[in-house]
């Protein structure tokens, strides 16, 4: 891209603290496969988010993946909104490890339908500095990054 585009795709990577960001005009599904294909390779270790875009488990499927999944552990009274803790993320992910070869792409929702926000940058740090050797996170946002610019929709887990 460039012009204005290029110069947008600059500012949101600058809001969200990346590298670099990429808009993709085709939706949320589409979005999600070309992120999963270009992270992806064959016989890899997955571990998903069971909470994540519908569209991430059919194409993972579709792959012919066989992921492990992340359930949720923590849960609010009435059960409405579910979550998992970053203990129980690091618990599972130290198992993987101590068989010799741990995950080699985890795939976490970054917010709930609900608005409910893991703190995600604080989530890779603490795994990281774990020991895990995971280095390929994809990290989804199909349920609004919206939330993070709203008081009255967010909720942060940590």
């Amino acid at each position: 891209p460039q012009g204005v585009i290029k110069d947008s795709q600059n500012l949101t990577s600058q809001l969200y603290n990346a590298d670099s960001s990429f808009y993709i005009t085709s939706g949320t599904t589409v979005a999600n496969q070309i992120a999963i294909s270009a992270l992806y390779n064959h016989n890899d270790n997955v571990l998903i988010d069971k909470n994540c875009h519908q569209s991430i488990h059919f194409f993972c499927q579709s792959l012919g993946i066989h992921p492990e999944y992340l359930c949720s552990d923590l849960s609010t009274e009435d059960q409405q909104i579910k979550a998992w803790s970053i203990n129980q993320l690091t618990k599972k992910a130290l198992c993987k490890e101590s068989t010799g070869k741990g995950y080699d792409l985890i795939i976490l929702t970054a917010q709930s339908y609900e608005g409910l926000i893991y703190d995600i940058p604080a989530t890779l740090f603490h795994l990281l500095n774990s020991g895990i050797s995971t280095r390929k996170f994809f990290i989804d946002e199909a349920w609004g990054s919206l939330n993070y610019f709203n008081e009255k929709t967010r909720f942060v887990i940590q």
